[in-house]
């Protein structure tokens, strides 16, 4: 009875501990099978990359790349030899550049100086100046010898028609012409100046004397001259050449040589006088302007 009793008493202790392990086995399965949910968020898994290139020093193009072409990189800059080359031809480029810009900025300049001076010339187109002959005469008239002897006294006057222009007369000279033969020549090295609308007299002597004109007279033109003188007149004409100078305020124009001829003065001599006056009137008063004489 009593060991009975001790062997029940031991048997249910033996099943509560089988019991308890196999539900701590249960809830270990239950624990690897299903995790814990709880209210935090899991931890964000940290992406990988792999790791960057290694570039070594770059000598030259690459393959299938020749200076001058592209490259797909497009802050591929050259070294080396090629990269000399290449910022050569750069620095050639822009001298280039450079100079045609200094060309054609030169060419629009001058284009530019020519047109305005070719306006202003147009604007300012200068009118020659009037020559007139106020009195006229000879004196000590005398062909014997077959020499011509005469004293020639003229007054001039010259005008300045310009409106915007002065004129400035240089050297200049006067002739008489016999027959377009000249007899007569005298130079005034004295220059002056003519404003705009202003005129000027001029008293001009001339000699044919030998010795003091510069002229050498052919003998058959004084033979000419004292056959004419025979008939009681002779009839010359008066030749005026300068150069002027036209000036626009204080930049000066052009300067342009001038001859004014004039012709038909008739000196009419009274029996055996050495002298004699051209009578003057409208036509042979004014001079006329010719392209040379």
């Amino acid at each position: 009875m009593g060991s009975s009793s001790k062997s029940g008493n031991h048997s249910p202790k033996k099943r509560s501990s089988s019991s308890s392990d196999s539900s701590s086995d249960d809830e270990k399965h239950n624990r690897k099978n299903h995790p814990i949910h709880t209210n935090q968020p899991p931890y964000p898994v940290p992406p990988v990359y792999p790791p960057p290139p290694c570039y070594g020093p770059y000598a030259g193009y690459p393959n299938g790349y020749a200076a001058g072409q592209g490259h797909p990189n497009a802050y591929y800059y050259p070294q080396g030899a090629a990269g000399a080359a290449y910022y050569g031809q750069r620095r050639e480029s822009a001298a280039s550049s450079f100079l045609r810009g200094f060309i054609l900025c030169s060419f629009f300049m001058l284009m530019g100086l020519f047109l305005c001076s070719l306006i202003l010339n147009l604007m300012l187109l200068p009118e020659a100046p009037h020559y007139k002959v106020e009195s006229f005469s000879v004196s000590n008239f005398n062909t014997a010898s077959s020499s011509l002897s005469a004293d020639w006294a003229s007054k001039i006057t010259i005008e300045n028609p310009n409106q915007k222009l002065n004129a400035f007369f240089s050297t200049w000279k006067v002739t008489v012409f016999h027959h377009h033969v000249g007899v007569a020549r005298s130079f005034l090295l004295e220059g002056f100046e003519l404003e705009t609308h202003q005129n000027r007299q001029f008293n001009v002597n001339l000699s044919s004397n030998a010795q003091n004109s510069p002229l050498l007279i052919p003998i058959d033109a004084v033979e000419d001259i004292a056959k004419e003188r025979a008939k009681g007149s002779i009839t010359v004409g008066l030749g005026i050449s300068t150069i002027v100078n036209f000036k626009y305020h204080s930049s000066a124009s052009r300067h342009i040589p001038i001859y004014a001829l004039c012709a038909d003065l008739k000196l009419d001599f009274q029996g055996n006088s050495s002298s004699a006056t051209a009578i003057l009137n409208d036509n042979n008063k004014n001079c006329q302007l010719v392209d040379e004489f």
